[in-house]
């Protein structure tokens, strides 16, 4: 009798965990189906069976087209397929507001989820409750006071590169860009002196590299079980391995001397991880990991563009020039009072930005239905963000494609819309670490115009290229004439 009672409460039990499993299941499809409709719905290019639009992500040329012009083409809300999954693209301001700005939208779409398995779960990657934790956590390292304490370091590492730069006449200057950006991060955040040759050259950041898009353009490696096995999958886990070895030694390192050396980002998450028992080491060198590789990309790119952008500009620059030489002459060198006072540098900067963000489109997972004008965007779609696209609206931009730094003026910006300018996106998820890139890209361009005048080699013209960050195919090429001495008027 008991044996009876224990089968049937048994296949009670095991029917209900069915029953359960197939309406989870049915919610899922049900929000699947209803992204499908929508994006039937909706204006969209042309795709192809199994594969949607990823050949034109795979064109870098093509996808940033679309990103840039996709309100031309098919208006503010455009259909698209990554294989067989739905995506909207939006580019109107408004829309990405009413995205960004919901404290509810903290969801990492399956883009995120692919670079899981290089990053780890650090902010880029994680959702919920724990990337509220983290971010928590984090966010103090990054005020303005404490990033005061990396101003030498910014300094020093830009004197680095103006002597690396004498004596030279044309350079791929992306090139000496993000090695001197590499410096500053490796010191910042895990205390790597930017004298120390030999770790610096050791140090596996220098060749980090997302394999994001090659998955993400093979609609079967979307699929864990079949991508595990591939070639990719392999040369992504060794990478991570790598790096991660490498993170966790100076971890141990820097835990071992405590006290000694000049504080880092990784000394504050030490710190935290004593008194919080869920923070681990796997968390810190996840978190160390997600900034190295994402902070070298994104100041790279935006330093180089800025750069070129003053040599495309020879009278702008000159501008910058005038300005840094009162700033020089008042306040002697780069420290705080300098930074704050390159007004028109960084209005530079961000023309810059907006012209071209280093991260060009940004992409979430909506976790409830969202009313946009007639359309229903429902829970779970996976939308992007074209901020590239966003960013030269004319509606919103006079001249959108044309550089001019007088739109952030401080008398002009009043006039601009700021849903319009988001390069380090907005809302509960914008870049933490927004303040830090801004003065680390003065600090830099500073220190090279101070020593050189920059010119674009005739031959040269910009191409741009997409992977997760945007770039300039090939680097971007300067020439440099040493300034005189009595041209650096302190």
């Amino acid at each position: 009798m008991k044996n009876t009672v224990f089968s049937t409460w048994a296949s009670v039990i095991i029917i209900a965990l069915i029953l359960a499993y197939l309406l989870i299941r049915l919610f899922k499809l049900e929000n699947w189906l209803r992204a499908v409709r929508l994006v039937l719905s909706l204006p969209r290019p042309p795709a192809v069976p199994v594969f949607g639009n990823v050949l034109m992500v795979k064109n870098c040329t093509e996808f940033l087209d679309f990103l840039i012009n996709s309100n031309r083409y098919y208006g503010l809300l455009t259909g698209a397929w990554i294989s067989v999954i739905p995506i909207v693209v939006i580019i109107d301001p408004e829309h990405a507001r009413k995205i960004l700005l919901n404290t509810k939208e903290t969801q990492k779409n399956f883009i995120y989820t692919f670079m899981d398995t290089f990053l780890g779960h650090g902010l880029l990657t994680t959702s919920g409750t724990k990337w509220r934790t983290h971010r928590k956590l984090i966010q103090p390292f990054f005020h303005l006071n404490t990033l005061n304490l990396f101003i030498n370091t910014f300094a020093e590492s830009s004197e680095i590169l103006v002597q690396e730069l004498r004596g030279k006449s044309e350079v791929k200057m992306s090139t000496f860009i993000n090695v001197v950006v590499l410096k500053i991060l490796h010191r910042a955040l895990m205390g790597i002196p930017v004298h120390d040759h030999d770790t610096q050259a050791i140090s596996p950041f220098n060749k980090g590299h997302l394999v994001v898009l090659q998955r993400l353009t093979r609609p079967w490696y979307i699929l864990d079980n079949i991508y595990k096995f591939s070639s990719i999958s392999k040369y992504e886990s060794t990478q991570r391995l790598t790096l991660k070895e490498f993170a966790k030694k100076i971890l141990d390192e820097r835990r071992a001397n405590v006290g000694k050396g000049e504080w880092c980002l990784l000394d504050s998450l030490i710190k935290v991880s004593e008194t919080n028992p869920h923070f681990d080491d796997k968390n810190i060198v996840d978190e160390i990991c997600t900034f190295m590789l994402a902070g070298q990309d994104s100041v790279g790119s935006a330093t180089s563009f800025t750069l070129y952008n003053l040599a495309k500009h020879p009278e702008i620059q000159q501008n910058v020039v005038d300005e840094l030489d009162a700033v020089f002459r008042d306040y002697g060198g780069i420290n705080g009072e300098s930074l704050n006072k390159m007004v028109y540098l960084e209005q530079c900067i961000k023309e810059t930005l907006r012209l071209y963000p280093s991260v060009p489109v940004i992409s979430k997972k909506l976790v409830e239905d969202v009313q946009l004008g007639k359309y229903t965007l429902p829970k779970g779609l996976n939308v992007l963000i074209s901020l590239i696209g966003m960013q030269r609206l004319e509606d919103y931009y006079q001249n959108p494609n044309k550089f001019d730094p007088e739109r952030f003026a401080p008398g002009n910006q009043k006039g601009l819309n700021q849903n319009a300018f988001i390069p380090f996106s907005a809302g509960p998820r914008n870049c933490v670490a927004n303040k830090f890139a801004l003065m680390e890209m003065k600090a830099i361009i500073a220190m090279v115009l101070r020593h050189f005048k920059i010119t674009l080699p005739p031959d040269y013209q910009l191409q741009l290229r997409y992977r997760v960050t945007l770039r300039a195919r090939g680097g971007i090429r300067l020439r440099l004439q040493p300034r005189e001495q009595s041209d650096l008027r302190q």
